[in-house]
């Protein structure tokens, strides 16, 4: 079962593995830059199945981005509707 977690408690490691696995090869990925975005961010919510992380979104704190959300999810778990719920939980900051 996929659990929803709030914050900017991240395995950056995983973070890692799946940026480079969307293809995501333009962001930086020692921890200091990925710790900065992760930080300045608005919100962030993550995925989680068990103590796994699965899918990573967040809510880019840049004025330049507002109202971007940057979402990934594993490849083995993109059918299960976690974007979307990622989606969803991250659009309750816009208001």
């Amino acid at each position: 079962m996929i659990k929803y977690r709030e914050g900017y408690e991240i395995d950056y490691i995983r973070l890692i593995e799946l940026l480079e696995e969307a293809g995501q090869n333009d962001v930086p990925t020692d921890y200091k830059h990925l710790s900065g975005m992760v930080e300045g961010s608005k919100t962030v919510v993550t995925a989680w199945d068990f103590d796994y992380m699965v899918g990573f979104a967040r809510l880019p704190g840049d004025e330049d981005t507002t109202g971007r959300i940057n979402i990934i999810v594993d490849n083995e778990y993109k059918e299960q509707g976690i974007e979307e719920e990622l989606r969803k939980r991250i659009g309750v900051f816009f208001a």
